[in-house]
């Protein structure tokens, strides 16, 4: 058995990977960021846009590492500065400190306030999806 891969990302340790061997790389937030926005799109979403915080290029190599548990994430909405409405995904440090987020996703949103919370909805259901479970998952030739 290999030694398990690490990262640090946020002042902690975090494994990525037990298995025999391990996955092709790490699971970078763009890439969640991007498959949200193409899953969101298919569904006839008001989605303008869905940017990886922490990211300041999309351009350039993706650096934030997806090492977040999915049942402990946190989605607030604000008005955009423009039309539509922003949603921010955040996740929970851990379960005894609710109030540390860190935050991973921001969703542009042409809607309005009605709108939004159904929006928010199908977004939420993403992140229990097969789908987003799929990103997660090392490919089966990796086990």
């Amino acid at each position: 058995m290999t030694q398990p891969q690490a990262i640090l990302q946020g002042g902690r340790l975090a494994a990525l990977s037990m298995t025999p061997k391990a996955r092709s790389g790490p699971v970078y937030v763009r890439t969640i960021g991007e498959a949200l926005e193409r899953y969101l799109h298919s569904k006839g979403s008001s989605v303008h846009w869905v940017s990886a915080i922490g990211d300041s290029n999309p351009w350039s190599a993706a650096t934030q590492v997806w090492s977040h548990d999915d049942d402990m994430l946190q989605f607030g909405v604000t008005d955009g500065n423009s039309e539509g409405m922003l949603v921010y995904v955040h996740a929970q440090a851990s379960r005894y400190e609710p109030g540390k987020l860190t935050p991973l996703l921001r969703i542009k949103l042409l809607c309005g306030p009605r709108r939004v919370f159904e929006e928010l909805a199908t977004i939420h259901a993403w992140f229990h999806s097969e789908e987003f479970a799929k990103l997660m998952t090392p490919p089966a030739d990796a086990c």
